[in-house]
Parts: structure tokens; sequence; C-alpha cells
């Protein structure tokens, strides 16, 4: 009796043992190799074909598979590729055939191996959730293929979502010995919810507990009444949020760790932000490199570093804005404004903003597409009211060409359009003038909506858009 092995498909060591187990296929059971040879084989015609393995597949869907029939010459490569092709079948781990002579013909059996079924998904010892929003969590539903590594990351996300409600030592266990039955059962240990007790902060000496207990979301109390869960995810948000809150005030170097002490009953957590500060950066040297000599104005006045001052990444970051904004308003379409820093001594930084201007140019030809009802005149009408005619500088400040832009805001409010942008064509070597596309889209009209509800800090609201 001769055994072929078809091509396997990936799978995990145990679901290959679950796979057998399900067959009622034993390892050691494989039968042994025929004396015949192959060569041998091939001489003699199909007796009859078997199919063994199958428990959801019908053995009409496995012969339907296969190209092998009774009374046909029995052929190797036929075989195989047989096997090849019930592999691929839907629900299929893997397949083989075994043959066997009886009466000078020869009895061939293809075995299929399926994969394991999840016939009863079970959740065991949860009180806080019902079954039906914890299977939310699973990413797969009884009666689907049993994915060992898919069933084993679902405990993960039952346990966050425990995390979420406060549930700080909610385990939750796979039951890995009733797989092979096709069980999937969560063994869950839910603990006590523990509720936010006290939020306390250490070592801000520069910046007051109530500015920083604003800035978070680890709270006691949440509308000053209902209690909040304890979220370690939160907690670490905040630490991140409060070293922003000092960047922001230029302390470039403070550091900021949390701790959490529980009550003895495990339903409490108090919680300490321990803060250290480090100094406060000041401008040594402010620079602005690239400013066209010939025009000392181009430069804001409202600029939020200066030498001395106080510096923080979000000021020098608005200031470089501000800088380019300012060239973009003035027909330099294309002006980049790059914003450096170098740290000098312990709390000192050198300042240095780069500004490439690049070329200038005035408004060439307004093309307006995407308007279907509302007609150009109405959009060139507007544009003409605010100055963005051809042959004026291009201001590409108020046209950003992203829809934010003050003439974008304009024309989409008083056109009535869902959305307008203006954009600059391509620039061309021996011009000084930028084509712009006014591109539209239009919204609804005639329609009114109507939406009311309560909020828990204003009471009743509503609201009309037509």
């Amino acid at each position: 009796m001769a055994s072929r092995m078809a091509a396997r498909r990936a799978g995990t060591g145990v679901m290959l043992l679950v796979g057998l187990v399900l067959a009622g296929v034993a390892l050691a059971a494989e039968p042994a190799a025929s004396s015949m040879s192959p060569a041998d084989l091939e001489q003699l015609r199909i007796g009859r074909i078997e199919v063994a393995g199958n428990l959801t597949l019908s053995r009409n869907t496995i012969l339907a598979t296969v190209r092998a029939r009774v009374g046909e010459l029995f052929d190797t490569a036929s075989a195989e590729q047989d096997i090849q092709r019930l592999a691929k079948l839907e629900g299929v781990e893997y397949a083989y055939y075994n043959t066997a002579v009886e009466d000078g013909q020869v009895v061939l059996t293809y075995v299929v191996v399926e994969r394991n079924l999840a016939r009863t998904v079970a959740f065991v010892g949860n009180r806080h959730f019902k079954d039906s929003a914890l299977s939310r969590e699973l990413g797969f539903q009884q009666g689907d293929y049993l994915d060992v590594f898919q069933v084993n990351a679902a405990t993960a996300r039952i346990a966050a979502k425990y995390r979420e409600k406060g549930f700080a030592f909610a385990e939750v266990r796979l039951d890995e010995s009733q797989l092979d039955r096709g069980r999937v059962v969560y063994q869950i240990t839910e603990g006590p919810r523990v509720r936010i007790k006290e939020v306390r902060f250490e070592g801000n000496r520069s910046l007051e507990a109530k500015e920083l207990q604003k800035a978070i979301k680890t709270k006691p109390r949440s509308f000053l009444v209902f209690p909040v869960d304890f979220n370690q995810d939160t907690i670490d948000a905040d630490v991140i949020t409060l070293q922003r809150v000092y960047q922001e005030k230029a302390f470039l170097n403070a550091t900021v760790r949390a701790t959490v002490d529980f009550t003895e009953d495990r339903r409490g957590a108090r919680v300490t932000f321990i803060i250290d500060e480090g100094p406060a950066y000041a401008v040594r040297h402010l620079t602005i490199r690239g400013v066209p000599a010939a025009d000392p104005n181009m430069l804001p006045q409202d600029l939020k570093l200066g030498e001395q001052e106080i510096y923080s990444q979000q000021r020098g970051d608005h200031d470089a804005k501000e800088i380019r904004s300012r060239y973009l308003g003035q027909g330099y379409v294309d002006a980049q404004v790059a914003h450096r820093r170098t740290f000098v001594g312990d709390s000192q930084v050198d300042v240095d903003f780069e500004v490439d201007p690049g070329r200038r140019y005035r408004i060439g030809r307004i093309d307006i597409t995407g308007n279907q009802t509302t007609q150009d005149n109405v959009i060139r009408r507007i544009l003409d009211e605010e100055g963005f005619t051809p042959g004026q500088w291009y201001d590409a400040d108020a046209a950003r060409g992203d829809g934010q832009g003050d003439l974008e805001v304009i024309v989409r409010r008083t056109a009535f359009t869902e959305s307008t942008k203006i954009t600059p064509g391509p620039a061309l070597p021996d011009s000084d003038r930028r084509d712009a596309t006014v591109s539209v889209i239009e919204g609804q009209t005639g329609s009114i909506m109507f939406g009311a509800g309560v909020a828990s800090d204003s009471g009743v609201i509503g609201q009309i858009v037509y």
C-alpha cells in the first residue's frame, strides 16, 4: 500500500494534530508503503475510489474535485494533482492519498484533513459585560474556522475592554485544553472596578496644580459629580500631555512620570504626577536669513520670539508660519521658511529662521471649474471685490489651495458652495504670472434640517440648518 502527502497549507502543529484526530486518522496509523513500485501500480486499473477524513465536506464534493475514475489506469502524477486540488478546497488543512491492491485492481483512497471549526464560543466569569458585548471584541464568530492565533489575540482585546472601564486587575485566559474539540472558552476574572480617588502633582514649582489639572483627563470626578474609572492608558497619555504643557512654557527638559497607589480594597486609586521641570529656556540670539534687504517691511511685527524672551518649539513654529504667510500674501507663491534652534549653555538657544522666498508672481488667467448652477460671473465678482484679479500680486496666503484660506472661505460662504479651493498653475520660466484655478463643489440646495438634543451642561439644545 503506497501513500502520498499533498502540499500542506500554513497552520500550527496544534491544528494539524486536531485535524488528524477529527478525521479519525492517527499519525502512527498511516498505511505502510506497498511492496509494489509506482511503476507496477500504474499497470493496474482503478477498481474502487474511497473517501476518508471528511467531516463537513460531502463525499460527492470530494469526488467531483478529483479527476481519477474507476476503470482507468492508475497514474501517480494524476493522483498527486488530485490531492493538490483537494488541498485548495475551503476548510481543508491538507490532503493525501493511499493505495491498496485488491483482486488485481487499485483501491484509491483520498484522505482530507479539515480545519477545525469554532463550534462553540463561551465566556465564563463575566458579570459586568454581557456575552454579546464581549463577542464583538473577538474578530470571529461561532462557526468560523478556528484560528489559534486569532482566538489568542482576542484575550488581549477582551482584557483591554475591561481596563477601559476601570477593571485594572481583570485577567482573561483562553482554555486551550478545549480547542481540539472546537470549543473556545474564555475564563475571566474581573476583579474590582477601580475609581480615581485623588490626583496630585509633585515638583511643579512654576505651574499651579489647577492649570495642570485642566490639561489632563485623569480626574477624581467628571462634571464634579460622576466618578471616573481608573485607566492606565489615559494616565500614560496624560504624562505626555503634561510634558507638552511644560515644553510650551519653555521648560524644554521637563520630565513627567506617574505613580499609582491603590487602596487596600483595590477599589480606589491615587495618582501622582511627579514632575522635574528643569530650567526655562530663553532666546540668546535670533537671526532671520534670506529676507530681501530692499523690502524690510516683509517681516510681521507680532512675532512671539525675541532675544532674551522665553523659547518653545510652538512659539518658533508660530513665527515661521507668520513669516511665510507674509511672503505668500505678497506674491511669493512658493515661499518656504525653516525654523532651526541650537542649544547653548544650560538654558539658552540660538534661533535661526531661513527664508527662501522664491520668485514673486502676479495673477494671470483665472479659470473656474466645478460650478454647474452658479455662474462664473458670480464667483468672479466676489474675487474682484477682494482684489484677486489678473495683474495683482498673487495672494497665496488668502488663496491657500486647501479650502481654508480667507479668500476661499469668503467665496464658499458668499456663493453658497460646499467647497472652494484656489490653486496656482505651474510656473513658466519666462513669465512673472501664475494662472489660478478656482475649483468649487456646489452644495445641496432647498433643504432644511432640524435637530435637537439634551446636553449635560446646557440643557435642551437645537439647530436649524438651511
